[in-house]
């Protein structure tokens, strides 16, 4: 027996990947719900992907970027995409370091965007998809009385 178990908090369940039938049936009947498949660990590495996807589109609202603006007033900081942001080495950029609340500060749009990419990656690992969990049997599901 095989089960993959793949967190998916964009959908409020959990993915499993099994590897037949039989084992979908028999986590059924002990009480498990959520997403069931057959396949093997590379489909369970496939649906983390896409539960990482759609956690972070679900989540984008969260990851702020602004960009240091000096202007006659002073300094402006404002929001921006890195996406779409002009290639350059001494533009700073302050990142919201998700969940932790404090700002990080990069020079230059590579540096930003690699930063940028760890705390995408450090959220999805806080929010339980940084891997799949593997299991050779259904672990019985306590109950509360």
């Amino acid at each position: 027996m095989q089960i993959y178990v793949i967190n998916n908090p964009a959908q409020s369940t959990t993915d499993y990947v099994c590897d037949s039938q039989a084992t979908i049936d028999a986590g059924k009947t002990a009480g498990y719900t959520g997403i069931f498949s057959i396949g093997t660990e590379s489909d369970a590495n496939a649906i983390l992907s896409t539960n990482q996807q759609a956690w972070l589109t679900q989540k984008a609202s969260i990851f702020l970027v602004n960009e240091k603006i000096q202007t006659d007033e002073g300094i402006q900081w404002v929001t921006v995409d890195l996406s779409t942001q002009l290639p350059n080495t001494d533009q700073v950029y302050a990142i919201l370091n998700v969940p932790n609340g404090d700002w990080i500060s990069e020079t230059g749009l590579d540096a930003a965007k690699a930063q940028f990419a760890t705390i995408q990656q450090n959220y999805l690992t806080f929010s339980g998809l940084a891997s799949i969990a593997s299991w050779t049997e259904w672990p019985a599901l306590t109950k509360l009385a």
